[in-house]
């Protein structure tokens, strides 16, 4: 087989569309139609890219020889390519959310928890407190900075 279809089997067993495989390591679903359909050949850099974004081995997607996924993932890998190996449904903007969430205060990570849990109509009006908070806390420390400048200046 070809990587192109090699590409196409590995697509439709993770459960993607084109563009949502596209998004993954930032090419557009076009560039995944003609690597699947043999328009173009994926590079060696591209390959590489799909093998450590999905979990897949390099010989499997090159060749075709061998399983289809790494068994476990390598002590180096970053936790990203970890997360992705792990999970390789999620859109590469769910990773780094998770990426982020994990630096968070774990109060934070626990009010994020219940407000994800609450109703969605519940959700978008914490949503707006969240935003019309941000908004005075923003138009008081512009208030703020006048008075200090104002203060300097007439010193």
């Amino acid at each position: 087989m070809s990587p192109g279809e090699q590409i196409k089997t590995l697509r439709k067993a993770l459960g993607l569309t084109q563009a949502l495989f596209a998004s993954r390591i930032n090419l557009k679903a076009s560039t995944i139609s003609a690597y699947e359909s043999g328009v173009t050949t994926p590079s060696s850099h591209i390959i590489t890219l799909i093998s450590q974004v999905f979990g897949v081995r390099d010989e499997w997607l090159q060749f075709g020889t061998g399983e289809m996924f790494r068994i476990g993932v390598e002590a180096n890998s970053t936790e990203k390519e970890k997360l992705y190996a792990t999970f390789p449904q999620l859109s590469q903007t769910a990773v780094e959310l998770m990426l982020k969430i994990k630096t968070l205060p774990d109060e934070t990570v626990a009010l994020i928890k219940i407000i994800t849990e609450l109703p969605l109509d519940k959700q978008f009006v914490i949503l707006d407190i969240i935003k019309d908070s941000a908004k005075e806390i923003k138009r008081v420390e512009r208030k703020s900075k006048k008075a200090q400048n104002s203060t300097n200046n007439s010193d």
